[in-house]
């Protein structure tokens, strides 16, 4: 076989099982913990939807190559902000646990004699 196409299959798969593994992670996340009520959560979830936006236009152009909805202008804009909307919930989620953690630091102190 060819290193090229076992590369690219290799890409292919690796394409679609993060979307469905981030799916499904989504899923059971939602039915396991009210994220909607938690910071944290709310960070988690936010950034799972922002790599969906990423993988799953791929994951349907590798079904359908010919499918030209998500080739468009408009569509490679939202991929574009998606990827942009990865590093800013990132640095979310980073000042997020920095809160959480002094708070944290803050209480322990305070029960120190």
């Amino acid at each position: 076989m060819n290193s090229h196409v076992l590369l690219s299959d290799a890409c292919n798969v690796a394409i679609w099982l993060a979307a469905i593994t981030v799916l499904i992670f989504l899923i059971r996340y939602t039915t396991l913990a009210p994220w909607w009520d938690n910071v944290v959560g709310i960070t988690i979830v936010a950034l799972d939807v922002a790599l969906e936006l990423v993988f799953i236009p791929a994951c349907i152009l590798l079904a359908d190559p010919e499918l030209s909805f998500f080739r468009s202008i408009g569509w490679q804009w939202v991929e574009v902000l998606a990827v942009y909307a990865i590093s800013v919930i990132a640095v979310w989620r980073t000042i997020t646990w920095h809160i959480i953690g002094k708070r944290g630091k803050r209480e322990r102190d305070a029960l120190d004699p």
